[in-house]
């Protein structure tokens, strides 16, 4: 890092991308908006739309459909954050220059009760994640400001997703409290980048922003000097 952006090839640079969703599985079929298929033919929409950044989730028991994805992410030129066994960093980040960092458990501060995601047990995942490969930052996406603080120790960068349109609510000014408060506990030496909510969910608890409003995130973000968007479509 330099001045707080990531740095790739000596030049600074500002993720500005896309978080593709997980590859998740219903009756032991992956949903097939959430495939590697699918992925495949959104990238090259990704990176025709003038974004430089993806995340890709690579599990095992999916790696051999989501390299496929990486190898057209990296034909394309798109940087990216990879979910991924933490055995296989090392071979990964070979394999794909163009990989930034690996991620870890998604919003643990969410799933205390069910999996017992505890700062405790987050830290001993990340020393293993360390141990397999140290060279690259692990991250963890919050979604509540006070683990910010809680989960101190347990990533090398927080990452935050302020939830600002709901069915019966919105509130812009959620972007504003989430990125202050990741920049005070990242400190001024850390990038700090907001993950921008650009979809609705079926059950109508998240509703699709307009255009307007979704133009209204980036520009608060980026007047709020975070160093990365990506946006959650």
């Amino acid at each position: 890092f330099r001045n707080r952006r990531f740095m790739v090839d000596g030049e600074e640079f500002f993720p500005l991308g896309v978080y593709l969703p997980w590859p998740a599985e219903v009756n032991g079929k992956v949903i097939p908006e959430q495939s590697a298929e699918q992925w495949l033919r959104d990238l090259p929409r990704i990176a025709d739309a003038g974004f430089n950044f993806v995340t890709i989730a690579a599990p095992p028991h999916y790696r051999a459909k989501s390299e496929k994805a990486l190898d057209l992410a990296k034909e394309l030129g798109l940087h990216c954050f990879v979910a991924a066994a933490p055995q296989d960093y090392a071979e990964l980040a070979a394999r794909y220059p163009g990989i930034l960092g690996f991620l870890g458990p998604d919003e643990p501060e969410l799933n205390l009760d069910t999996v017992n995601f505890t700062p405790e047990r987050i830290a001993v995942d990340y020393a293993e994640r360390k141990r397999h490969y140290a060279d690259l930052p692990i991250l963890i996406t919050h979604s509540r400001p006070q683990a910010f603080d809680d989960y101190i120790g347990t990533r090398d960068l927080a990452m935050t997703d302020p939830y600002t349109f709901g069915k019966e609510y919105h509130d812009i000014n959620r972007v504003e409290h989430f990125v202050r408060e990741l920049r005070r506990t990242s400190s001024e030496a850390l990038p700090c980048i907001v993950i921008l909510q650009m979809y609705q969910l079926p059950d109508g608890v998240m509703r699709l922003p307009s255009p307007i409003e979704m133009r209204c995130q980036m520009f608060l973000a980026a007047a709020l000097g975070v160093d990365g968007i990506l946006v959650y479509m």
